[in-house]
């Protein structure tokens, strides 16, 4: 190298960012020299898309001219970070080092190109209605047809509509109940978005994307600002910090296991498997991209007698597959089989991580709301024991061996890119420590709605999760 050397300034960079929580992977041995950042490897690929934006050099294999060592020590990412995200909105997704293609492009482009996050730019709002098309996959068959999507924001209503004009729309969805997230390797597409929502004591799952990067990331972000305005209309005393970390969700594993029935005699089957942690849910589908769940397991946690095991139980044999594992609940145990050792690790880490994380009022008041759905919609198609309810697709309609009740929203810890303590959930949830804290508990109940208390009856101390798997109407069992 010729004069300054750049590893000097790259190394008081870091010390200076050191803690700060940042998008990289791995070291950030490369730097953006117009920008005066420095950036990872994996980051550096994105940046070298945008060569009107960023121009990349390694920091220690490149040569550095004078010039630009000066500039790097001037600028920094402290400083940077200050200029060009003065102004980020709280609903605004800030990409993490794992997330897709899309929403880093689009991030580094808002920031550096369009520069919407400067100090001297006017107060950003939260976006109100939207309309537009896109591309979504047809519920029974893979055609990706054109449809009319509306967002209401004030309403907390998102619509879509069919070709036809004149006619209403083909789903109105809540917003309180809708998730979505970029699932662009599932879809096939890089710019694919899976849009959930409960519907029926279900899982709808919509797959749509759009030609334009940027127009597929600004419907992501509308959704997520509409998601903000409802907390805080539903939960006005939450601070805003703790409501974004609720917008929205990834799911914490996703992928392929076999598994057999209630029985264990019966034949393994292949089944696409999804980890929803704050939903504390596992469906699983036939094919990935099916928009109803074949089933699914609710799970408790750790101290209401759940757990999962590294291995099959005795004298189960799985089919093509031999890495087992065993999902115990308080009423039936879910064998299952992995393609691989790795895979067996995966899961297992992933549900230990949600097993071990407590139930949550929050998720206790809808379980009880929607369940309570269920009975007046559907009470052919459940089991009720007082206020247990059981619910399986697989021929299980036995009363379950203790109370059972709904689910937490408190696990943060690898989904959402969330700080691994899951304080703001837990805190949304009112699972809070010390008498102090007690009062704000009762801010995550929504305004008009009863207070948790009031639904349910008085806990027991031994109180397990609920397991349920029941289709839609017209929907086959498995």
């Amino acid at each position: 190298m010729q004069g300054m050397d750049p590893t000097a300034v790259f190394q008081e960079d870091q010390r200076l960012e050191k803690g700060l929580q940042t998008g990289h992977q791995g070291d950030p041995d490369w730097a953006s020299y117009k920008l005066g950042v420095f950036i990872c490897l994996n980051c550096s690929g994105v940046h070298r898309n945008f060569p009107d934006i960023s121009k990349v050099k390694s920091v220690r294999l490149d040569f550095w001219e004078d010039s630009i060592v000066e500039f790097m020590t001037h600028n920094g990412n402290l400083r940077v970070k200050a200029k060009f995200e003065a102004r980020v909105p709280a609903f605004y997704y800030v990409p993490q080092a794992d997330d897709c293609l899309v929403l880093k492009e689009q991030w580094i482009r808002a920031k550096y190109e369009r520069q919407e996050f400067m100090a001297d730019r006017k107060t950003i709002s939260l976006p109100g209605n939207r309309e537009g098309f896109l591309w979504k996959r047809g519920r029974d068959n893979a055609q990706f047809l054109r449809r009319r999507f509306v967002l209401l924001a004030r309403e907390g209503l998102l619509k879509y509509y069919t070709k036809e004009e004149g006619k209403g729309p083909k789903a109105v969805i809540n917003i309180k109940d809708l998730n979505a997230s970029f699932q662009t390797e599932k879809i096939g597409h890089p710019h694919g978005l899976q849009i959930t929502y409960r519907t029926e004591g279900h899982t709808r799952n919509l797959f749509v994307y759009h030609e334009n990067g940027k127009e597929i990331v600004d419907w992501f972000n509308a959704l997520r600002a509409a998601r903000l305005q409802y907390l805080k209309t539903a939960f006005p005393e939450l601070p805003e910090s703790e409501l974004v970390p609720l917008l929205t969700r990834n799911y914490l594993k996703q992928g392929f296991m076999e598994k057999t029935g209630p029985k264990q005699r019966e034949p393994f089957k292949k089944r696409w498997f999804a980890l929803d942690p704050q939903e504390r849910r596992l469906l699983y589908y036939k094919n990935p991209l099916d928009a109803f769940e074949q089933g699914q397991v609710v799970l408790g946690s750790n101290e209401q007698g759940y757990a999962v095991l590294a291995d099959l139980p005795k004298g189960i044999r799985g089919n093509r597959w031999k890495a087992g594992l065993t999902l115990v609940t308080p009423q039936r145990r879910f064998v299952l089989t992995c393609p691989s050792e790795k895979e067996q690790r995966d899961w297992l880490e992933s549900l230990r991580d949600v097993l071990s994380c407590p139930l949550t009022p929050l998720n206790l008041l809808r379980q009880y709301n929607e369940v309570s759905v269920q009975k007046r919609e559907e009470p052919t198609a459940m089991a009720v024991f007082g206020n247990r309810v059981h619910l399986d697709a697989e021929g299980e309609g036995k009363p379950p061996s203790s109370p059972e009740r709904g689910i937490s929203s408190c696990l943060e810890r690898r989904v959402g890119k969330a700080p691994r303590p899951c304080a703001a959930a837990n805190l949304a949830a009112g699972a809070l420590s010390g008498p102090g804290e007690r009062s704000r508990s009762k801010a995550l109940v929504p305004r008009r709605a009863p207070s948790p208390r009031l639904l349910l009856p008085p806990a027991e101390p031994e109180e397990a999760g609920l397991a349920v798997s029941r289709l839609p109407s017209g929907e086959a069992a498995e």
